[in-house]
């Protein structure tokens, strides 16, 4: 997740901090949102991606939507 974040504030021009609060905002209501077994997933996919470099997951369909 940090990578997505740096990657959100170098792209979008806002400090580290910024894009770690909207990051972690845009998670936060989908969680709230979504089916619970898919809320799920998406904390499962977040987990097991923290520390790596993510081309799957939630984090490679997020940086997809950066154009990266």
């Amino acid at each position: 997740m940090e990578e997505l974040i740096h990657e959100m504030a170098t792209k979008l021009g806002m400090s580290d901090q910024t894009a770690e609060q909207a990051v972690h905002m845009v998670v936060d209501h989908l969680k709230k949102v979504l089916p619970a077994p898919v809320a799920e997933q998406l904390e499962a996919a977040l987990a097991c991606n923290q520390g790596e470099a993510t081309t799957t997951g939630i984090g490679g369909m997020v940086k997809k939507l950066f154009g990266s």
